[in-house]
């Protein structure tokens, strides 16, 4: 949840309904969760205690922290304390990841930075985490990827505009600076609200905040370059704007992965000038 909360719901106790049902609220489900506390990502897994699986966090302020799936071994009615947080931010999204792939994250600004998962230390339970993006004033991060080929990473911005960029467009950096530019410098965008990882034989279905649901093919949205200006893919009414962003894969499944072109983690180039400050420790709660 965005107060950091974890809650555990096995799927047999998710009641099967017809695709027109309204469904029944997950907060019921669960018993004991605060209504007030949002769900920001659910997260299917099979074994809880399987080693070598890791949750990635990521606050809105662009903290990231990451903590061993095996710490979430032991559900507790109720539910359990899963990320720290700290004053004014808020978890934005949770992944599930085997530890051996590449971050990126994009600000609603446009902004993205790449970096190694490895940067990012494995931590408890309640630790708060480090610093994974640097945003300044009301930006805020919008999208964690995790990138485990060769493939291309989608932006939306809420104005329906879209463009699909090469990963290698990217450079590889260390955790902590602003990133680079994936707008155009025209200015002629709004602000990012997605961004995935696509391949050509998917599809991504936008939802808009007037209840309006399309579908586009992925390889119908243009290859571009970070600071090319995207192309509009849905007509949206006055005052209307996306909300949400999802991938679809293609007919064939999900293929294999495709490694990245680099030999490790230490692999990096270091400018000097896309990097930010650094708390340089953990925050923890409780001592």
């Amino acid at each position: 949840t965005e107060g950091g909360h974890c809650h555990f719901l096995p799927v047999l106790d998710v009641p099967e309904s017809a695709r027109s049902s309204r469904g029944q609220s997950v907060y019921a489900l669960l018993g004991g969760a605060d209504r007030a506390d949002r769900i920001v990502s659910m997260i299917p897994v099979d074994d809880l205690r399987t080693e070598d699986r890791y949750l990635v966090f990521l606050s809105r302020k662009g903290v990231l922290k990451r903590t061993a799936l095996t710490d979430f071994g032991n559900p507790r009615a109720g539910g359990i304390i899963a990320a720290g947080t700290k004053e004014g931010d808020r978890i934005s999204d949770v992944v599930l990841s085997d530890g051996l792939a590449e971050i990126m994250l994009l600000s609603d600004s446009g902004r993205g930075i790449r970096f190694a998962e490895a940067d990012v230390p494995v931590v408890g339970r309640t630790a708060q985490g480090v610093k994974g993006m640097s945003i300044e004033g009301d930006d805020r991060v919008v999208g964690m990827i995790l990138i485990r080929r060769d493939a291309n990473i989608l932006t939306v911005t809420d104005d329906a505009q879209a463009k699909r960029i090469p990963v290698s467009d990217f450079p590889l950096q260390k955790r902590g600076g602003m990133g680079t530019l994936v707008t155009s410098s025209s200015g002629g965008e709004g602000p990012v609200v997605a961004a995935l990882e696509v391949l050509d034989a998917d599809e991504i279905m936008l939802i808009a905040a007037g209840g309006q649901v399309s579908r586009v093919a992925a390889e119908d949205i243009p290859l571009l370059k970070r600071r090319s200006q995207g192309r509009r893919i849905l007509k949206l009414g006055k005052g209307d704007r996306i909300v949400e962003v999802t991938r679809t894969q293609g007919g064939g499944g999900e293929p294999a992965d495709v490694p990245l072109l680099r030999d490790g983690p230490d692999d990096r180039p270091d400018d000097g000038q896309s990097d930010g400050p650094d708390d340089g420790q953990l925050d923890l709660l409780g001592g």
